[in-house]
Formats: structure tokens, sequence, C-alpha cells
């Protein structure tokens, strides 16, 4: 049988960000691809329209630019979307068509960074968020630090006299700007009575210093910002109700901000009273499964609508669609073993659009009345032609007593009565997890001939906040018995697994797991580690959020508790290293930084083991997801070349 082939990613379409009409007649979406350009292979992004009456799909913008993020005016009549051209050099531009058609023209006199867009309640003004970046404004060859957060992976040194703030336009009108000072404007949602925004910040003078922020009403003609939440909470999302008189945050206490769930709050705007509405539930609100097929934000997670509060909920591998009423009664929108991306909803509520994806297909939209129906079909006639394995889930009970999540991926032409080599996929995280999505990198080792295990040990989410706050403070501990008690039930219940013949491998936190594995066990014939972390010391003063990852995760500074952070470091440990190891990292990861990879590369190599270390130039720590193609696939060849090297 055929396998698999890395350059097969090419031909993926990869859907996002569906959004319906709001009279319901229309869903505008993106569909990405990856054109040839040159001797190199670049994405581009265009909008497509798919008429509900008619049931027609067509290409609604064209050319190899990104155009995203598509939102729909309030009658209907026109879309608002990023675009980013080749020779845009401050990044996406706002741009905006009419829903019949025709040329995109931009919608804004606005040279800068954008980095949220929405439409005003009535009429064609829209809100922003951003900051101004002049074109004659000189680059200077360095970059004076003030900020305790002063970089991002993705986005590299961030300009330390810039601010993102809130400004109110009308189309192809200069922008006025409506906040001031030194703070960031996070998220901004219009209040529905068109007078105030809701925005997400911390205008506090210890802002930077910690993780707590608020919602304030913003009065769009003072800027007067009046706060809506109280002290010590931290919020990640909000919602005003249709008519304006109750809000609903997803929030949480600052102390257990770095692992425990977020609580559903429903504020009433007037009184100022907040009740916790699903205070019996634990709810992992939203989507954190992995995915490398992914195009971008699938729709909307988290809604206030007339019938109540619509979400998206991580559970056991799946995510799926919620209603709950004001009442706290939830019901079910949708079921099923898959991973649904986001949703969206016309004025009446009547119909139920999302892009869905699970282990077998990639992502596509559906729309739902009573029944479910797919719409797209971008990816199902080349996914029909891939020889793609069979799902196999499992659970078994670890030594503690908890149920732990698993699944194995069979090779597609499965025979029971042979032997398999095995890899071990390790997610990230470490709050996300692995289930029902599409990993285009699982199937390609699995048509290689290797089983491919990946499971959701303690720390991942879908499973309550407990079971994440297990790792708290002290990875490698009951996360890493977790996943050799997974091993072992593994080899000792499927015969077909050769247990003379494992790999590992996993990114960011699952490369720091790959590494601690290889320090404390040496049951594994092969491993690749990626994007990972090795020193817990260095670690807490180099990545992006050093100092949050300090202060909140772990609670300890290296100038505070060294000894602390080395013990949990698989540096320290290198000397029982006997496991083939390749490294692969990115130049540019500002995540977990090259740093890393380099000291481990180094201590290995200086006990003359067996070490190689690949690293990306250009890319950062979301090479696997969103890097170059051709460097994508590059990757894939250096862990498929080194399993086959030690495990066939």
């Amino acid at each position: 049988m055929k396998s698999i082939k890395p350059e097969d990613l090419l031909k993926f379409k990869f859907v996002s960000d569906a959004r319906i009409s709001p009279n319901g007649e229309n869903i505008v979406y993106v569909v990405t691809r990856i054109y040839r350009k040159k001797n190199k292979y670049q994405y581009a992004s265009n909008l497509w329209m798919f008429n509900i009456k008619s049931g027609r799909n067509f290409q609604f913008t064209f050319g190899n630019h990104r155009d995203t993020t598509p939102r729909w005016s309030r009658d209907s009549k026109y879309i608002l979307f990023l675009r980013s051209k080749e020779d845009t050099k401050h990044g996406h531009e706002l741009f905006i068509i009419s829903s019949t058609g025709g040329e995109a023209r931009k919608a804004l006199d606005f040279e800068g960074i954008i980095i949220q867009f929405e439409w005003a309640p009535k009429g064609y003004r829209f809100l922003f968020t951003g900051y101004p970046v002049e074109k004659k404004e000189k680059e200077r060859e360095y970059i004076h630090i003030k900020r305790v957060f002063y970089k991002i992976n993705g986005r590299g040194y961030i300009p330390q006299d810039k601010r993102i703030h809130l400004y109110i336009a009308s189309i192809g009108r200069k922008p006025k700007k409506i906040t001031e000072g030194e703070f960031d404007i996070r998220v901004a949602k219009w209040h529905p009575d068109g007078k105030s925004i809701g925005v997400i910040t911390n205008i506090n003078e210890d802002a930077e210093y910690v993780l707590r922020n608020f919602v304030y009403l913003v009065d769009i003609n003072t800027g007067k910002m009046r706060p809506l939440t109280p002290e010590g909470r931290v919020i990640g999302d909000f919602a005003f109700s249709p008519d304006g008189q109750l809000m609903a945050t997803l929030e949480v206490s600052e102390k257990r901000a770095s692992w425990a769930n977020p609580d559903l709050i429903i504020y009433d705007l007037e009184s100022g009273k907040r009740k916790n509405l699903l205070r019996k539930f634990d709810i992992d609100f939203g989507n954190a499964l992995n995915s490398d097929v992914r195009g971008g934000r699938g729709g909307d997670y988290f809604f206030f609508g007339k019938q109540g509060i619509y979400f998206i909920a991580e559970y056991k591998g799946s995510t799926n669609i919620f209603l709950t009423d004001l009442k706290g009664n939830i019901s079910p929108l949708t079921e099923g073993d898959h991973v649904i991306e986001g949703f969206s909803l016309p004025r009446r509520e009547n119909i139920l659009i999302y892009t869905k994806q699970d282990i077998l297909s990639a992502p596509e939209i559906y729309i739902k009345e009573k029944e479910e129906k797919k719409i797209t079909a971008f990816n199902t006639r080349f996914i029909n032609t891939m020889p793609l394995g069979q799902p196999l889930h499992f659970n078994f009970t670890a030594s503690d007593g908890e149920i732990i999540d698993g699944w194995l991926l069979l090779p597609p032409d499965f025979n029971k009565n042979k032997k398999y080599p095995l890899v071990l996929e390790i997610h990230g995280g470490p709050h996300t997890s692995y289930g029902n999505s599409f990993m285009f990198e699982f199937h390609y080792l699995a048509s290689l001939g290797y089983i491919v295990a990946f499971t959701n040990p303690r720390g991942s989410s879908g499973y309550g906040s407990i079971f994440k706050k297990r790792i708290h403070k002290n990875w490698g501990d009951r996360d890493f018995k977790d996943i050799m008690e997974a091993i072992e039930f593994i080899t000792s219940h499927y015969k077909f697994v050769d247990n003379e013949r494992l790999g590992v491998t996993g990114g960011s936190y699952g490369g720091y797991m790959t590494n601690w594995i290889i320090t404390h066990t040496d049951i594994f014939k092969a491993a690749v580690t990626q994007r990972s972390l090795s020193n817990h010391l260095s670690f807490t003063g180099t990545c992006d959020f050093a100092y949050y990852f300090a202060k909140f995760e772990f609670q300890k500074f290296p100038f505070d508790a060294p000894r602390f952070l080395l013990k949990n470091s698989p540096l320290m440990y290198v000397r029982n290293v006997t496991t083939p190891l390749l490294i692969i990292h990115s130049s540019e990861d500002h995540r977990t930084p090259v740093e890393q990879a380099e000291q481990l590369y180094t201590a290995l190599k200086a006990l003359k083991k067996d070490v190689e270390m690949v690293i990306f130039k250009g890319e950062n720590h979301d090479l696997s997801r969103s890097g170059k193609p051709h460097n994508r696939i590059e990757r894939l060849k250096f862990i498929s070349g080194w399993f086959e090297k030690y495990l066939k």
C-alpha cells in the first residue's frame, strides 16, 4: 500500500472562520491554500461564500494575499475583513466589500497594526484596536526595553513606545482614538446601545506585574472608563445580552488562573449584582484540541443570544456546542466524537453554523437547523484517496485511581497478527489535549507502518480543573507516571505493538516531557524533541512570558529557588540518556527560546551521546502548525528519518 508523503500537506485547503449573515441568507468563510512562488511555497487566503437558498459555494475574493477575519455589517450588506499583502510592511489592512461582490476597497485611513475590529450595532461605524506605525518612521537597529512583557512568539520584540488602544471609524475616514494611557486593550465589544464599548484591560500602575484585569465600559464621546468587574479576577472574555442589561464573563481568580477553568458570571449592569451561573459545573470552555490542519479561528466560542448563552466546551478529547439559559440549565446543541472549532448564528438564532473536524477528516463547514448538513468539501475527495489508518480509543486506570484517555492510530494496512513499532506523541501546553481532531503528522507516521499513540495525561484540558492542577508547580511527576503507565498498558494489552521498538516525540511542553522521559528511562529506542524546554532556570528568564510563568505557574524565580528549578530540569539528568535523540527547534522561537535546545545539545555532545540538532532559520514556535510550507515538509522528513533509522 502506498504511504502518505510529507508533500501531501500542500494539497490541503484550510477552512476557517465561517460567519452567517445577520439576515440568515449567506455564509462567508476563509479558505487558505498553499501555492508555489519561484522555488518556495507560501500561503494565500481568500473569502468564499455559501448561499443558503441555492446551496451554492463560490469564491468571493481572489489573489495571492491573505484575506481573513470576515465580519458582516448588521444589515448584511457589507463585509469587513483583514487583508495582508506581500508588500505590506506593517501587517494587515482593513478592507470592505459589498455582499453582492465587486472590488474590495480599503475601509480605513490608518497606517499601523490592527488587532481586532467589530461593526457598531447600527450604521456603518466600527471599532478597532491597534496602534499606529508611520510610513516614514525610521526602523531602529536596537530596541530600548522598559516593560516586563517585551516580546511575543510570532511577532518578536514589541515596540516599547506603542500601546494597543481603542478607535472608532467610519468607512474611508480617519479614525477617532477613544482611549489613552499606558495600558493595552485586550478585547473590545460594542454595548448594544451604540454609545459605549466594553473592553478588557487593566489601567492600574501595577498592571504589567499581574494577571488580573477588568471589563470597563468606555463612553465613546468622553473616553471615560467605568469598571464593571471586581478586583482580583482574570477575565478571559465577555459578552453583552442583546438588550444590554446583562453581561456574561468567563473569569477566574488570579490565584487559580494558571490551572482552573473559568466561571461563567452574569452581571446585572444596573444593580451591579453578579451571579455564578454554572457553579455546579467545571467546564473547559473553548477548544484546546491540537490539530495541524487549521486555517485559523473557526468562529465564535462564546455568544450571548436571545435564548441564552451559547458556548463551546471541551470534554474528553472532543468539543461540542451548548446553550445555557439564565437559570443555568444546559442543553447540548451538538453531540459526538469530533472537534468543533467555532460557530456562528444569524439574528433569529434559528440556524447554527460551525466548522468541524475529526480524526479522519479535516475541518469543513456544517449547517444545522434540525439536522446537520455538510456544506463544504474542500478536502473530502483528497482525503478519501489518502491511506488513512483507523483510530482505536482506550482508557486505563492510573496507579492513583484516575482514568486516563488514550488513542492508537493504526497503520492503513494493519494486521493484528503482525508486530509494529510504536511512536508516542506528547502534546504541548501543558493545558491542551489530543483527541478527535485531524493530525496530518500522525497519519503520515501511521502510513509508514508505525502505531501512533497519543494520550491525555494529568495537566491536559478537557477533564476538569483538578486534573490540570495535578501538575501545577510539579512537572515531570504525575504526568510522567501517567505517560509511562500508558505505555505499560499499551504494550501489555495490544500484542501487535513491538515493545522493543518504541519511539517518543513531542513539542513545547511535549518536548519537555520527551526530554524528561529519556533522562529517566531507557525503554525508548529513539526520540525527537521539538521546540522543547530543558532548563527551567534559564527558561524563566528568556521565554516571552518568562515573568508570568515564574510567578504564576511554578511560583518560583531563579534567584529564590535555583535548586527547585534545576531539580525539575531535564538538563540536570543528561548523564542518564541512552536514547538516540534528534532535537528540532526554530531560530525565532520566543516561547521556548533556541537556547533551550542548544544547552541540551551541548550537554549531550559533551557526554558523547547520540544526538543531532536541526534548527529552522526564521521559524518560530508554531513551525509545525503555521510555518513555511517547505519547512513543515522538511520537519516531517527529519522526524520520520530519525525513527526509520532506529525503529525499522
